[in-house]
């Protein structure tokens, strides 16, 4: 039902660039790759006769051919045993992020104006329950405080107050400053 089977150039290109071109020729480095013309259907007998045909057991340790599966020792078959036999690991598979999406990948100065403007954000700088900002008591006397149950109530996304450059500092400054005279909009920069 989807307009990309109708599209035949599309698919044409796919076929013959991309897959024929550019994947064959690399796959065929490290394994076997048999092509099949499945446009009228397929026997799939005469694949597993194929198959058998292979004469996989003529390389050496060491070849290209079937590198993904020289495996050493009974602890690599086992992990790769585990990789494909669980449904979980498989999926994780396919949840890759989206490489291609050059806007929702941040540069490194992007990524670091981000951290500065999450901890700028009153109650980010520490966890729920030890930020004396917000009003929560002194934590060296907050012994009652269990912060495993109230995990819920800190910030939805991960803020790493580890890098830190002296900027950020000096703008921490100027809010507690802006706190201590009264200002109401101390946290904005």
């Amino acid at each position: 039902n989807s307009p990309v089977w109708s599209n035949a150039s599309y698919i044409e290109e796919l076929y013959q660039t991309m897959l024929k071109k550019q994947y064959l020729p690399v796959a065929s480095e490290s394994s076997y790759v048999l092509q099949y013309d499945w446009s009228e259907g397929g026997d799939f007998e005469v694949v597993a006769e194929d198959i058998e045909r292979l004469q996989m057991d003529y390389h050496d340790k060491y070849d290209k051919q079937q590198k993904d599966w020289r495996l050493h020792n009974e602890e690599g078959f086992q992990t790769k045993r585990h990789l494909f036999s669980n449904k979980e690991s498989i999926y994780g598979q396919f949840r890759d992020p989206f490489w291609s999406a050059d806007k929702l990948i941040l540069s490194p100065p992007e990524g670091m104006e981000q951290e500065r403007i999450r901890m700028m954000l009153p109650g980010n700088f520490y966890r729920y329950g030890f930020n004396t900002i917000l009003g929560d008591p002194e934590p060296m006397f907050n012994f009652g405080m269990k912060h495993g149950e109230n995990w819920y109530k800190d910030a939805p996304y991960f803020v790493d107050n580890f890098q830190t450059d002296h900027q950020w500092f000096r703008d921490e400054d100027i809010r507690k400053s802006k706190k201590a005279a009264g200002d109401p909009d101390w946290w904005k920069p």
